[in-house]
């Protein structure tokens, strides 16, 4: 898993920089120098606010909390934010009564979750049953995207945009990204949305992999507990 980890951080790496490209999508070649470094010549550098929309979340009125009961309005915290995915394990719920208050603050499953505060710039996609969810105000949305949704992902998640946040993170007790600067963050952009996608699906196939392998080591690791567990009692005698 390790190994398979260091494989795709060098693979991400290379194609979300250009250095590697996939056979049809080169029209030039040569690379020149940008702000976030050396790219392909025919690539280019655009704001995020240029091809999408970053709006905040919202807090419950004051007075009102969370339910753990299920309501028709779940509530995404920061919390449940992993990157590339929500935890569902221990969501909670937005009172129906309350629900008016703040029903303008919703994500939805074409966009992306960035978390703003506390734990700064965890990013991912919005689950099909989550459609619809309200966010909280810790975290933005970024809507109407026009490019690749998933090699935005990607590139969000890289060092290219996590080393920006990494900066502000040292900075004060309380770190907090403003929404101007989420904004402006630079992202690279191949010149066409079918490279964006072709690259973003070798990705995500190298996550799914990933994936694959670490629930087999949990598989793996539940079945030495059990049989520990019968071995080192005399549940189980061997032979």
């Amino acid at each position: 898993i390790a190994k398979k980890r260091r494989i795709k951080a060098g693979t991400s790496q290379a194609l979300l920089t250009g250095k590697q490209r996939l056979p049809g999508f080169e029209v030039t070649t040569g690379y020149k120098q940008t702000g976030v470094g050396e790219l392909p010549k025919d690539w280019d550098v655009h704001s995020l606010q240029s091809f999408s929309k970053v709006t905040s979340g919202k807090r419950l009125p004051l007075g009102q909390s969370l339910t753990d009961k299920q309501t028709p309005h779940p509530y995404i915290r920061v919390k449940d934010m992993m990157p590339g995915r929500i935890d569902q394990s221990e969501l909670k719920y937005v009172p129906t009564e309350v629900f008016p208050w703040i029903k303008q603050y919703r994500i939805y499953k074409d966009d992306l979750y960035i978390s703003v505060a506390g734990s700064l710039g965890i990013v991912g996609p919005v689950p099909e049953n989550l459609d619809g969810a309200n966010l909280t105000e810790n975290a933005n949305r970024i809507s109407e995207i026009k490019e690749s949704k998933e090699f935005l992902l990607y590139i969000l998640l890289s060092p290219i945009i996590q080393n920006i946040i990494d900066a502000i993170q040292t900075v004060g007790a309380q770190p907090k990204l403003a929404l101007g600067r989420i904004r402006e963050f630079p992202i690279p952009l191949p010149p066409t949305k079918a490279e964006q996608s072709a690259i973003a699906a070798i990705l995500s196939d190298m996550d799914t992999e990933l994936d694959a392998l670490e629930s087999k080591l949990s598989k793996a690791r539940q079945i030495k507990q059990g049989m520990m567990q019968e071995l080192l009692t005399g549940k189980t005698r061997l032979v």
